[in-house]
């Protein structure tokens, strides 16, 4: 089966800047840019706040800035009026900075991939192998989407961290899939010579 390609929903530019935002947050997790996407309370800040507590960064809450440059790459920043800050569902707003210190902050992130939240439980057809993914398309660039659904008993942000992880070996070459892939084609040609 084909992934899904989803179109960025909306490239209206925002906050007086002329680059075009998409609703979510963006953060750095492992050197890796990541979009998170989901409807309103899906639990973005919340997630994106237990990322920075965990060590990574926060470039972007609410509307990230988003433009296309060279090799077909897609950078992500903030927009100075919110620089620096996460609002967090019954918390306000935070000042990232001043909280965790400067590193939990970057200034900018070149994507990587896109995980859209979904604030259920995850489908019993759901499979457990190429679980939930698909591409997500922002200026012309096509990335990989996951989706993480937030009502499952493993923890959205150590799956957050799994998946960038993995995005960043399979940048680097390493896909753990195409391993498992090669093992099992391998196997069933040794057990046909046997036959």
């Amino acid at each position: 089966m084909t992934p899904a390609v989803v179109s960025e929903p909306n490239t209206a530019p925002a906050t007086g800047d002329a680059a075009p935002t998409i609703h979510g947050v963006l953060l750095l997790v492992h050197e890796t840019g990541v979009l998170l996407t989901g409807a309103p309370g899906a639990g973005k800040s919340e997630l994106a706040l237990e990322m920075v507590r965990r060590g990574h960064a926060l470039v972007a809450d609410d509307a990230p800035l988003l433009t296309r440059g060279a090799a077909a790459r897609v950078t992500g920043r903030c927009a100075p009026l919110l620089a620096g800050l996460l609002e967090v569902r019954g918390l306000g707003v935070l000042d990232m900075t001043a909280l965790f210190g400067a590193q939990a902050i970057r200034p900018q992130a070149p994507l990587a991939l896109v995980v859209h939240l979904l604030d259920a439980p995850a489908p019993a057809a759901a499979g457990r192998l190429f679980d939930a993914r698909g591409g997500y398309q922002i200026q012309g660039v096509t990335l990989p989407r996951y989706c993480i659904y937030t009502q499952r008993s493993v923890c959205p942000a150590t799956r957050l961290e799994a998946l960038c992880l993995a995005e960043r070996q399979r940048r680097q070459g390493h896909d753990a899939e195409q391993v498992l892939h090669d093992r099992l084609a391998r196997r069933l040609d040794r057990d046909a010579a046997c036959v």
